[in-house]
C-alpha cells in the first residue's frame, strides 16, 4: 500500500468531541500518524454513541467511534494524574501537532494551555477545536452542535417559522469545524517549516458555521434586505423553486437560480397553463409571499413520478435537481458503486463493514484505510514501550494505578 502525503506528520489527539476526532481522521486518512489518547477504563465518549450492531451497546462496536478513528493508533492515559501528565508531555516532545477540544479553563487544569506547552515544546502546533473558540466571553462555556448552530446563525434559517429552529443533522457542524481545523493545521505546518516554531491554532465551531453557512447571506441582506429567516422546505434567500418537494417515492430537491433553468423545468413539466397568470411570473414574489401556492400547482406533476425519474429527466435538460436519498439509497447508488466509492473495512473481532471512501483522489499518495479503529488501549505497549521505553512491568503498574 502506497504511503499517504502526510506520513512524516506525528499527531497526538486528546479529545472527547466529534469535531476534534473528525479532524484527526482527515489527517490520518492523508497518512499522518495519529495517536488517539482516551481515558483509562471508559474510553472516548463516542464509544457509547452508536449506532451499534443489532442495537446492542458495546464500546468496541460503536459505528461512530469506528468511523471517526479508523487509521489511528489508540492509547489510554489520565493526564490529571502527575505521572500521566508527564507521559503525555513525553509524547508531545516527539509530536508535530497536539489536537484537543479543551476550553481554556480545562486546558489550564490539565497543564495543557498553550503558553505552558510553547515553553516546553517550541516546535509544537497546538490546535483547539471548541464550540466557541479559546477567547471571548463564551470561551469556557460548554457547548454542542445545537448551540454552535444557534450562535453561528445557522438555526435562524433552518426550520419552519411557526416552529422552533433546528440544528444541522448528525453533528454536521462538528464535521465542518473538523475540515477547517485540518486545513489550518496544514497551513501551520508550512509556517513551522519556514520558521522552526509552532503556533496555536484556535478553531471555533460557531465561527466556522457563521462564516461558511450564515455569512454568505450577509450581502443578500445588505443589498436586498432579505434576511434568510427559516422558511420551512424553502430557502428564502433564493428564487423559487429552491426547495425540497415531495414526489411519488420520497423527496427531491429542485433549485433553479437562473431564469433559463426555470424555463427548462417548465418545459419538462409540459408548460402548464397556470404559467399564463401574471401572479406566477415573479419568482422573488413567489418565494416571499406564497411559495406553498405554487408548490400545490407543481404537486400533480411531482407526485406522478419517482425521484429517480425526476432526476434523470431534469438532468438531461441541465436543470439542477437531486434526489433526497435514504441511507439505503446511498449505499445502493449506481453512480457511487461505479466509482467504487465505498470501501470494506474489517475491524478487529467484527465482520466486514462498509465505510465511506475517499473524498478526494491523489495519484501518487492515495487515500486509504490502513488500519481499523483501535480497541481501547490497543497500542499502549507499542507506544509507551516501543517509543518511550517503558518496561512491561512498569506498564502493568501504570495500568493497576489507573494511569493508563
Amino acid at each position: 500500500m502506497k504511503p499517504g502525503p502526510l506520513t512524516a506528520l506525528r499527531i497526538i489527539e486528546y479529545s472527547t468531541s466529534i469535531a476534534a476526532a473528525a479532524s484527526g481522521k482527515v489527517l490520518a486518512d492523508l497518512g499522518a500518524e495519529v495517536v488517539k489518547v482516551e481515558p483509562p477504563r471508559t474510553g472516548d465518549p463516542a464509544r457509547y454513541h452508536g449506532p451499534f450492531p443489532d442495537d446492542l451497546p458495546d464500546p468496541e462496536r460503536s459505528g461512530l467511534f469506528l468511523y471517526l478513528n479508523a487509521n489511528k493508533r489508540g492509547i489510554t492515559l489520565d493526564p490529571v494524574l502527575p505521572t500521566g501528565r508527564e507521559l503525555l508531555q513525553r509524547l508531545l516532545a516527539e509530536a508535530d501537532v497536539f489536537l484537543h477540544n479543551w476550553s481554556p479553563a480545562e486546558a489550564e487544569t490539565l497543564g495543557l494551555e498553550y503558553e505552558q506547552l510553547r515553553q516546553r515544546h517550541a516546535h509544537l502546533i497546538v490546535t483547539a477545536v471548541t464550540p466557541y473558540g479559546s477567547t471571548g466571553p463564551y470561551a469556557n462555556y460548554r457547548g454542542a452542535d445545537i448551540t454552535a448552530c444557534a450562535a453561528g446563525g445557522v438555526s435562524v434559517g433552518t426550520g419552519f417559522r411557526d416552529r422552533p429552529p433546528l440544528t444541522l443533522p448528525l453533528a454536521l457542524g462538528a464535521h465542518f469545524a473538523s475540515v477547517a481545523a485540518s486545513a489550518a493545521i496544514l497551513l501551520a505546518t508550512f509556517g513551522r517549516d519556514a520558521t522552526g516554531r509552532g503556533q496555536f491554532v484556535d478553531v471555533s465551531e460557531t465561527d466556522v458555521l457563521a462564516i461558511l453557512l450564515a455569512g454568505y447571506g450577509i450581502p443578500t441582506y445588505i443589498y436586498r434586505g432579505v434576511t434568510g429567516i427559516r422558511a420551512g422546505r424553502h430557502m428564502s434567500l433564493g428564487l423559487y423553486p429552491n426547495a425540497v418537494f415531495e414526489c411519488q417515492d420520497g423527496f427531491v430537491c429542485i433549485d433553479c437560480p437562473q431564469l433559463a433553468q426555470w424555463n427548462r423545468l417548465l418545459e419538462v413539466m409540459g408548460n402548464p397553463s397556470w404559467l399564463n397568470e401574471p401572479r406566477y411570473r415573479d419568482r422573488r414574489q413567489i418565494t416571499e409571499q406564497y411559495p406553498q401556492e405554487v408548490d400545490a400547482l407543481m404537486a400533480p406533476w411531482l407526485m406522478a413520478r419517482d425521484k429517480a425519474t425526476i432526476f434523470t429527466d431534469t438532468q438531461a435538460q441541465r436543470i439542477p435537481t437531486g434526489p433526497v436519498n435514504t441511507m439505503k439509497n446511498v449505499v445502493e447508488d449506481a453512480h457511487l458503486r461505479h466509482r467504487q466509492y465505498f470501501v470494506t473495512v474489517e475491524p478487529n473481532d467484527m465482520g466486514p463493514l462498509t465505510y465511506p471512501g475517499a473524498p478526494y483522489r491523489f495519484s501518487q499518495t492515495p487515500w486509504a484505510i490502513r488500519r481499523p479503529a483501535p480497541h481501547l488501549g490497543e497500542h499502549n505497549e507499542a507506544i509507551y514501550g516501543g517509543r518511550l521505553g517503558v518496561s512491561r512491568e512498569e506498564l502493568l503498574l501504570l495500568w493497576q494505578m489507573g494511569i493508563i
